[in-house]
């Protein structure tokens, strides 16, 4: 047996905010919301596809789970997060900032081959 790997790459995204929350819209193909699980917490979402593919970000700063949601429209997977700091405006969606070669943040998309 040889043991997993995990493969990284960019997940494509679009993201907005306004006082009271945050909209992400990640681009995931033909998924259907019923082959999608969804973690929250305060601090982190992590998003499991049926397929075996995963997506794992840290907010930037601590959100409301239980009013955070998901929904699925087209090739897009939408999420909205309630802001537990409505005040706070976000410089950037992850707790970290990694840029990528074309000098966007980079959210992590990982899947195990």
């Amino acid at each position: 047996q040889s043991p997993s790997r995990v493969v990284r790459m960019d997940l494509p995204l679009t993201w907005t905010q306004s006082e009271a929350g945050v909209k992400v819209s990640l681009t995931t193909g033909e998924v259907k919301i019923d082959d999608v699980e969804a973690e929250w917490s305060e601090n982190d979402c992590r998003i499991e596809f049926q397929d075996g593919r995963r997506w794992c970000i840290s907010w930037f700063a601590s959100v409301v789970p239980e009013q955070s949601s998901m929904k699925k429209t087209g090739r897009h997977l939408k999420l909205y997060l309630r802001k537990k700091d409505e005040k706070l405006m976000w410089p950037r969606l992850q707790e970290e900032s990694e840029e990528s070669d074309t000098g966007m943040t980079a959210i992590r998309y990982i899947s195990n081959l």
